[in-house]
């Protein structure tokens, strides 16, 4: 979740600075991910302007989409966010070039400011009682931990202990 939301605010950011331009999502799962990174570094629109892609799951590709990403490196009006569940190691090492954020487990103090923030932002008035369950249940899941201030926001019971 806070990797989602981190890649959000980074678009709006970009798109603050560019108002014109292309957004592409790439996924390293997708069988037809070289030929469509290949489209991605090779054609830039007449009328595109600026582009931003983003690739998920890096890990999985197959073929030369490392080279194709490390040439963008240095392409001026191109950004490339790359996201990935594990640490990138060979061939990904020429990241190390690029910003890296890493979004560590959150210690059960961290979650609980983490749950606070979120339902101010949603409006709703979060139980000490409620947001330890929920730091309890979730841990290391802040995805479940949204959905669930989602239901509370929305008017619907937050699942307990007993519902899971």
């Amino acid at each position: 979740y806070r990797r989602g939301q981190k890649l959000r605010d980074i678009i709006a950011e970009y798109e603050q600075k560019h108002s014109e331009f292309t957004l592409s999502y790439f996924d390293g799962e997708d069988q037809e991910l070289t030929p469509k990174l290949r489209d991605f570094v090779l054609h830039q629109s007449l009328f595109g302007g600026n582009r931003f892609g983003v690739l998920r799951s890096p890990e999985c590709a197959v073929g030369d989409v490392t080279e194709m990403a490390q040439s963008l490196l240095n392409v001026k009006g191109t950004t490339l966010a790359i996201l990935s569940d594990v640490k990138l190691g060979a061939p990904w090492e020429f990241l190390k070039e690029a910003t890296i954020q890493k979004f560590p487990a959150l210690s059960s103090e961290q979650f609980r400011a983490f749950l606070a923030r979120e339902a101010v932002r949603r409006g709703i008035r979060l139980d000490a009682a409620v947001a330890r369950s929920l730091v309890e249940l979730y841990r290391d899941d802040t995805w479940g931990a949204m959905q669930e201030l989602e239901k509370y926001a929305l008017g619907g019971a937050s699942s307990g202990p007993e519902d899971r």
